[in-house]
């Protein structure tokens, strides 16, 4: 890290000891089964809004809004699936409910789609959205497989268009990824620092097998934020270190940085 900036590096691997692990994995996370707990829940915003008065009613409607918030603090991918479930239109409808605490809590479901809308995904939605792409990279050993399942972030793109760079799962990616999980030594213990990082497999197989500290920055922040994701998804507690995605241009002569951590 010396030869590209011993000030930068120091900042960046700062960000990479504050940074934790955390997350179920990909369990139970196929995209129709997120757009369909979302449409259970809708379903009882809905109920509850036309059919129920009082205090039954609110409190009914307060439950599920706080839900959606919980939903979203679990993953992200909630708030596309609660667009793709044509639940946008109802919380903004429900920002201006009369009863005070279900205003309320609608805002805070308005506010955490606002924060944790996935990159490239849009909020808010009326049912026309994209579900998100996966590139899934094996990078494992027959005695010790790893299987990292990598969300693309969303473009919009048409059949036959090129993924942008950072979104690429590029072959030497996958084959340093590789190489690592085949000479954990290499890592063993080790801070571990990549550029230009794009989907990340080689810092996530850095984390896995014995790293004790990594650092993945990129210059897209889309691409940073992406990664952070997948490390969280991926890793979980497997992990042996935080992996701390930053956008960072090394080309440039810019001091700030963007830190998005795995937890």
């Amino acid at each position: 890290a010396g030869s590209v900036g011993a000030p930068r590096a120091r900042r960046i691997w700062s960000a990479a000891m504050s940074s934790d692990v955390g997350g179920d994995g990909w369990e139970g996370r196929e995209w129709d089964d997120l757009v369909e707990r979302c449409a259970a829940v809708v379903d009882r915003l809905r109920t509850n809004n036309d059919t129920l008065a009082g205090d039954r009613g609110a409190a009914e409607l307060t439950r599920a809004l706080e839900e959606i918030v919980a939903l979203i603090a679990d993953d992200e991918e909630y708030v596309p699936a609660l667009g793709a479930a044509r639940g946008h239109d109802l919380l903004a409808r429900l920002v201006t409910h009369r009863v005070p605490e279900v205003a309320s809590a609608a805002a805070d479901a308005m506010e955490a789609c606002a924060k944790h809308c996935p990159p490239g995904a849009s909020f808010p939605t009326r049912g026309d959205v994209d579900e998100p792409s996966h590139a899934i990279m094996r990078v494992g050993t027959l005695a010790a497989p790893l299987t990292l399942r990598m969300r693309h972030v969303r473009e919009g793109y048409g059949s036959g268009e090129r993924r942008r760079i950072p979104n690429i799962a590029w072959d030497s990616g996958l084959v340093l990824a590789r190489w690592i999980s085949r000479h954990p030594e290499l890592v063993a213990g080790k801070s571990v620092l990549e550029i230009g990082a794009g989907l990340g497999a080689p810092s996530m197989a850095a984390a896995r097998w014995g790293a004790s500290m990594v650092a993945l920055t990129d210059v897209d922040p889309s691409a940073t934020r992406n990664a952070a994701y997948n490390a969280r998804m991926n890793l979980g507690r497997v992990a042996s270190a935080a992996v701390a995605c930053v956008t960072h241009d090394w080309n440039g002569d810019s001091d700030s940085d963007s830190d998005s951590d795995s937890d």
